[in-house]
């Protein structure tokens, strides 16, 4: 029987409290993973290469201001919720909203967002293709350059995970990126979030292979006007 995950929402995150939420899990090490959007088969690709390098995960979505058209923050809580009580291990994730809003700032807000989980505690953080990006304002991996800058000039007190963007690839038979997988781009299809939010507009599931169908149908149960912001 899994333990139930439970879902934290907060005014403001203290570092004290999450350095004691950490100290008391036994994490020595833990990546931080901004997101403001629903999980799919790609932050998960992220998520659990994190797992990999260290003790503990803290999943720590944006659960203020965001665009039109963005996930609701309901939409975001339940699927993670989903996620972590049937997928993950749960003894070493850490799941807390952060209320405050999101900038689009592109790579400056990603450096931000790295910052702000230095101070609560992260030894490391995620930095994704296009972080904190609006359309294709920034180009895809503009974050990575600016971090790769900061970091020459000194230690920022955290270590940051410059990860490609993953994607599917039915050659692989799963989700890759360009670091990992060989083929010819006609085998890769695109983990694209505006395709997600296209299928949950009509009421359908995504693509198992963009989406855990788990996770899908637990967004789907809260009804399409708590979906979208």
């Amino acid at each position: 029987m899994r333990k139930n995950c439970q879902v934290i929402l907060t005014i403001s995150l203290s570092p004290s409290n999450t350095k004691t939420v950490f100290s008391t899990k036994g994490f020595h090490t833990v990546c931080g993973f901004q997101t403001r959007n629903v999980i799919h088969r790609a932050h998960e690709y992220l998520q659990r290469t994190a797992l990999e390098i260290c003790d503990g995960l803290f999943i720590n979505p944006i659960i203020g201001w965001k665009k039109i058209g963005d996930f609701t923050e309901n939409a975001v809580m339940v699927g993670y919720k989903k996620m972590i009580e049937e997928f993950y291990p749960a003894q070493r994730i850490h799941f807390e909203g952060l209320r405050t809003q999101m900038r689009y700032a592109g790579p400056r807000e990603a450096i931000f967002h790295a910052i702000i989980r230095r101070n609560l505690g992260c030894t490391h953080f995620i930095i994704g293709r296009d972080h904190a990006g609006v359309g294709n304002f920034y180009s895809l991996y503009a974050a990575h350059e600016l971090a790769r800058k900061i970091e020459a000039r000194g230690n920022l007190g955290i270590k940051l995970l410059l990860l490609h963007g993953p994607y599917y690839c039915y050659k692989c038979g799963q989700v890759v990126t360009d670091k990992t997988c060989g083929h010819d781009e006609i085998y890769h299809v695109a983990i694209s979030g505006t395709k997600i939010r296209e299928c949950f507009k009509r009421g359908d599931i995504p693509d198992e292979n963009f989406m855990r169908p788990e996770i899908s149908q637990a967004i789907l149960a809260l009804g399409s006007e708590r979906i979208f912001i």
